[in-house]
């Protein structure tokens, strides 16, 4: 009986130091666009998987150059037109589709929601606007002063502009939180930063004829990387349904 108790004892010392074993440490640069989703979600995969994940927020120029100048990662999470570059440099590994976010507008609560359906409409509307928060820079501020130059309209918007230079992990919710207290009439963004930020209504993501920003979101295991098995886990993950189901909470559509 002893004996018997003391094998028993052994395998469950064995099971546990394989846990302990097979449990990683993942490091993962992410664009600050995704922070409302990870954020939600990685409890859930630690505790599914047995992995730990350390999560770094940045903008996507910055995130590209750090990995390209060799920084250590296990995994990436960022927009395609920084992972692409990624790609051919030979620095991470096939990436995989995760999501496709979106430009959108937001309005103080409570206020009526303007007309942004279509190109002319949306035109209209900013034109009729006394203020439009954005971000300056980065690859939704040059998408914007595009578009607004594709409209024919950039000399008329530059005195209405109230550019925002908000810091990750979500840069972007400034822009909302700069419609909450008054600064601007107007907020555009990518949805799912606008969407975190009480105080605002969502209008709608932009007429689907005017959204050429390149918006979606790769992920990828870095090459390198010290626990590349765990990280294609954690990408794996990112796009089973549970995953799917947030990020069509949080203002994405799953890749």
């Amino acid at each position: 009986m002893r004996k018997r108790a003391s094998i028993l004892l052994g395998l469950v010392c064995c099971l546990a130091n394989l846990r302990t074993v097979s449990a990683a440490e993942i490091r993962v640069f992410s664009g600050g666009n995704m922070f409302p989703i990870l954020n939600e979600l990685r409890g859930t995969f630690e505790k599914s998987s047995g992995h730990n994940l350390t999560i770094e927020y940045m903008g996507a120029a910055q995130l590209q150059n750090r990995i390209q100048n060799g920084e250590a990662a296990d995994a990436i999470v960022v927009i395609e037109t920084s992972s692409e570059p990624l790609a051919k440099a030979g620095k991470i590994e096939p990436a995989t589709r995760v999501a496709n976010s979106s430009i959108g507008v937001v309005v103080k609560a409570g206020a009526p929601k303007p007309d942004v359906s279509n190109g002319e409409a949306l035109k209209r509307t900013l034109l009729a606007a006394k203020s439009v928060a954005y971000i300056d820079g980065g690859p939704v501020g040059i998408f914007f002063a595009g578009l607004i130059e594709r409209l024919g309209i950039a000399r008329e918007m530059k005195a209405k502009a109230k550019l925002q230079t908000g810091s990750p992990p979500m840069g972007g919710a400034s822009v909302a939180e700069a419609v909450v207290k008054g600064e601007a009439e107007l907020g555009v963004g990518q949805v799912s930063e606008l969407m975190t930020v009480p105080g605002v209504d969502f209008v709608t993501p932009i007429a689907t004829e005017l959204q050429q920003f390149k918006s979606e979101v790769s992920a990828a295991v870095v090459k390198g990387s010290r626990e590349p098995q765990a990280a294609a886990a954690f990408i794996r993950f990112l796009i089973s349904p549970e995953a799917a189901r947030v990020i069509r909470a949080k203002g994405m559509q799953p890749g």
